[in-house]
């Protein structure tokens, strides 16, 4: 019903016929007269199809339980995002659009943007791959498990073993969640993998829209080191949050961390050097500048800054927190 507001028709899926019945009861109890509503599994009702958007939150949980169609699957381990993630640039249309929430495993010291990497590598796609939550296999398996049993039941404790035992048997480690936004796209494509933070909020279509221009905006104007060093950035609204300990009779400042204030803050760390360039970016002068002033005023050799400082921006470039200013124009 979201997706009828901003496109001609819309094709809603699932294998229930329940869940399609009460889908097409509420788009009639409000006047929606552009959802056609198809019983199937996966993507056989669309199958020779293909689509502008596509947007899906399959029953990824892994779990050795078949009990729950919105949660369960008969794919062992990860093995249902793999192959519907994987399949999914094969329904959309040159330029469109694909919204998945997955669960994957991981290894708990591996990069956890490797599983969908490797699922979408070489599909002719852009990926932005969102980090939600990455989780123990038992502070996993207790969140899924306790809106079904009462923790202090005897059932809770008996179903909490049973996934335990399908972890150590699956060897799985440690567990990912998250959302993986696919673009079709000929040429060459990038991947990016971000941690979302917990305090997701509202509606984030614009900002992903502004995260997939940014992305485009590297790849094709800030290849090297002098792309960006010649870059001129202005700073976005956000929030720094400062943790200090009180020793030697004053504070002591202990870790910082920025937050974008947008429904995706994307919180990443930050040293005192890098607040300092920061307030610096305003969309006059070019990163170069800026760094040979930061430089200057803390008396630190500006061509060893200079690698360092631009790992750390790129970063912020690509999340968003400072914008070349040719994408500047109506960003907070």
């Amino acid at each position: 019903l979201l997706a009828a507001r901003h496109a001609s028709h819309v094709v809603a899926t699932d294998i229930s016929p329940r869940a399609l019945n009460v889908t097409a009861f509420n788009a009639l109890l409000n006047g929606v007269a552009n959802v056609e509503c198809r019983q199937g599994n996966f993507y056989e009702p669309v199958d020779g199809e293909t689509f502008d958007c596509i947007t899906t939150n399959p029953p990824f949980v892994i779990s050795p339980d078949r009990r729950y169609i919105y949660r369960d699957s008969s794919r062992p381990g990860d093995a249902l995002c793999a192959e519907l993630l994987g399949q999914l640039p094969d329904y959309l249309r040159e330029g469109g659009i694909g919204h998945m929430l997955g669960n994957w495993a991981c290894q708990p010291d591996g990069d956890w943007a490797d599983p969908p990497r490797s699922w979408l590598d070489k599909r002719g796609c852009d990926v932005l791959a969102l980090l939600h939550e990455f989780d123990d296999p038992l502070t996993y398996a207790a969140r899924w498990l306790r809106g079904e049993w009462h923790a202090h039941s005897q059932g809770y404790g008996s179903a909490l073993d049973r996934w335990l035992g399908y972890y150590r048997a699956c060897a799985i480690n440690a567990i990912a969640s998250g959302g993986v936004v696919v673009r079709k796209r000929r040429g060459v494509n990038w991947f990016q993998g971000f941690s979302v933070g917990a305090e997701m909020h509202g509606y984030c279509g614009d900002q992903l829209n502004r995260l997939l221009s940014i992305q485009d905006y590297c790849t094709n104007h800030l290849r090297t080191a002098e792309d960006l060093l010649d870059c001129r950035l202005k700073l976005r609204e956000h929030r720094l949050e400062q943790v200090s300990y009180f020793e030697r009779d004053r504070h002591q400042v202990h870790s910082s961390l920025l937050r974008l204030q947008e429904p995706m803050p994307l919180p990443i760390g930050i040293d005192r050097f890098g607040i300092q360039l920061l307030s610096k970016c305003d969309g006059r002068h070019t990163l170069r500048d800026v760094l040979g002033d930061v430089a200057a005023r803390y008396d630190v050799d500006l061509d060893a800054m200079i690698p360092l400082a631009l790992a750390s921006i790129r970063n912020l470039v690509a999340r968003g927190f400072l914008l070349p200013v040719e994408l500047s124009a109506g960003a907070r």
